[in-house]
């Protein structure tokens, strides 16, 4: 998948399925399930019974548990509201950045902007995942 198609996802069912398999590093049939048009169902610690509605694309809650999961992985992150004096680009959308190491400035290749935060932070972790292991 290249840049540009990571930065023209929008919100549903696909793009949860890639913060899943391709961030979360979960496993379809094991730690998910999500038919094509449905929401995608997360099991903790594999266990059926527990399983839930997980959609990061749309919500803010499972938008968060990706920005952990990019921190515990050594990422550092920046977000910034709409039309903020001190982003790093201003924009009139929602503005967020991801960073394997240095300053957060050098590393904008790993950003994306979107209507609402949990759509920029999906994109922006999905091209940094991406971006990186391509390098490597």
């Amino acid at each position: 998948m290249t840049r540009d198609e990571i930065l023209r996802l929008e919100p549903g069912p696909e793009l949860d399925r890639l913060m899943a398999e391709e961030v979360m590093g979960w496993e379809e049939g094991e730690d998910f399930d999500c038919s094509k048009e449905g929401p995608l169902i997360y099991y903790p610690s594999r266990n059926r019974v527990l399983g839930r509605k997980w959609s990061p694309s749309t919500d803010i809650a499972a938008a968060w548990e990706v920005i952990r999961k990019m921190l515990d992985s050594g990422w550092g992150c920046e977000i910034y509201s709409p039309n903020n004096p001190y982003a790093l680009e201003n924009a009139d959308k929602w503005f967020v950045v991801f960073a394997k190491s240095g300053p957060i400035v050098m590393q904008l290749n790993f950003s994306a902007k979107a209507p609402s935060a949990p759509l920029a932070i999906c994109r922006a972790a999905l091209l940094a995942v991406k971006e990186a292991s391509d390098e490597q």
